[in-house]
């Protein structure tokens, strides 16, 4: 194993006692897995109120029960794009002030990714065509599922790319965050939680504070990373999530549930626009992509 290689997988308390401090407005780059929990009875109860003190606003490329497809070129490019925006990003002005600089870098980012349509368009169109090794299927059924979530991306395209702002007391989705560190390199930008402000620069959070092997899955779920991120001393977080927002069974971790549509559509409807002050938020109050996540 390399050096660099050695280097990415140091134990999170070697890493900690080096000294690294924490903004108070940190900003994410999440290029990992991505998933939303099911339970057993179809519900989507695995939800976390935002604590005092905290301040999240969250730009999603992917709506619930949607994959996100993104190459290393394209996570290349987000991450060079918004790195030239991190001085308008931490500058210690209203949290509120930073909407528009966000909002820029999304257009930005769903206009370049929209140049892929035609192209997914025409994979769905020739799939009897394609072989099951070409997009890492290694069953009918695995290869049915590819192009059912890559028909949904290309459907709710026109939707994805949002913002959303959340406040202390608000209840929001515990999403799950993950990746098999097997697919982790130190030159590659993906599969990993990205601290793009710390003071030594940048860093994986999945890598920091998880005992890395090369084998394995490391898991991190939203209400965790706050959780850290606020006894760190953080109070505002600018979060870039570009993973997937599937649904997965909880009672069955190991398989990805082919949801019928209109069970789909109906637990987004009610994420995405939620009703009273208590209930579970993915988006609410909005301002207004191959590899598969």
């Amino acid at each position: 194993m390399s050096k660099s290689i050695k280097s990415l997988y140091k134990t999170s308390k070697t890493r900690e006692k080096k000294g690294i401090q924490f903004p108070k407005r940190i900003i994410l780059i999440i290029t990992s897995h991505g998933s939303i929990i099911e339970k057993e009875d179809d519900s989507i109860n695995n939800s976390f109120v935002i604590p005092d003190g905290i301040y999240l606003k969250r730009a999603y490329a992917s709506l619930p029960g949607v994959c996100n497809f993104v190459d290393d070129d394209s996570v290349d490019f987000y991450i060079r794009t918004i790195r030239r925006q991190k001085g308008n990003l931490e500058r210690p002005t209203n949290f509120d002030t930073i909407d528009e600089t966000i909002a820029m870098l999304w257009k930005v980012f769903k206009k370049r990714d929209a140049t892929y349509i035609p192209t997914i368009h025409s994979m769905i169109r020739k799939k009897d065509d394609i072989n099951m090794e070409e997009i890492g299927a290694t069953t009918v059924a695995q290869k049915d599922l590819y192009f059912k979530r890559t028909r949904d991306y290309m459907n709710m395209f026109e939707d994805s790319f949002r913002i959303t702002n959340y406040s202390p007391g608000d209840r929001v989705v515990n999403k799950l965050f993950s990746r098999d560190n097997s697919e982790v390199s130190h030159r590659k930008k993906s599969w990993v939680i990205r601290m793009l402000n710390v003071s030594t620069g940048t860093l994986d959070l999945l890598t920091l504070f998880h005992r890395q092997t090369r084998h394995g899955e490391s898991q991190m779920d939203l209400k965790t990373m706050i959780e850290l991120l606020k006894s760190k001393g953080v109070e505002e977080i600018v979060l870039f999530d570009f993973s997937c927002s599937t649904f997965i069974e909880e009672f069955k971790p190991n398989r990805y549930r082919n949801i019928r549509d209109r069970n789909t559509r109906a637990k987004r409807r009610k994420l995405m626009n939620p009703q009273d002050e208590g209930d579970t938020k993915y988006g609410g109050r909005t301002t207004r992509k191959k590899c598969v996540r």
